[in-house]
């Protein structure tokens, strides 16, 4: 069976973090960041080394037997009310459907900490991102401008309980989670 591992980046080596960061870089993913612009290692390593003293971010590396697959995320992270905005990048031809079950692992850990609301943005260019999340993970659209759809999802729903999120991961993957 497939390994689903979620890693937080406060345990990669800077190995892994250089290939997380030239993923990033990639012009595919740019293009459909907030942040377009290209971003140096040392910047890129500085950051990783502030999430150790960071309550309101997490991030974390999703591999897939040992292949890295993509980045999940956590921001603005509001344990008082239970909330926080959700973003991801992941490998352009996944052959696990990996932006799905990432971000189902990413369900599990947010409930794991107690947190019930998730919000995330779309760039409107975006079609796969937005169907991802309006039909497959059931993320409600509440906003809209320009260029982003924004969308809020409820993780205390019953279809987001953790037996289901957990059974759904675990027919396709052993599921580890390094936090």
């Amino acid at each position: 069976m497939n390994v689903l591992k979620v890693v937080n980046f406060r345990y990669l080596t800077e190995d892994c973090l250089q290939e997380i960061l030239n993923l990033r870089n990639s012009d595919r993913v740019r293009m459909n960041m907030a942040n377009k612009d290209k971003i140096c290692f040392e910047e890129h390593l500085n950051f990783c080394r502030s999430l150790f003293d960071r309550k309101d971010l997490l991030y974390f590396a999703v591999y897939v037997n040992d292949s890295l697959e993509g980045v999940i995320d956590f921001k603005s992270i509001d344990f008082i009310l239970k909330k926080y905005e959700s973003g991801s990048y992941f490998i352009e031809r996944s052959q696990y459907n990996i932006s799905y079950y990432a971000n189902l692992a990413g369900f599990l850990i947010a409930k794991s900490l107690g947190l019930t609301k998730v919000s995330c943005y779309v760039n409107k260019e975006n079609l796969a991102a937005m169907l991802l999340n309006t039909c497959k993970l059931k993320y409600k659209i509440v906003f809209e401008d320009p260029v982003y759809y924004y969308l809020e999802k409820d993780l205390s729903d019953e279809s987001v309980s953790n037996n289901k999120v957990r059974t759904t991961l675990e027919k396709k993957f052993h599921v580890e989670f390094l936090l």
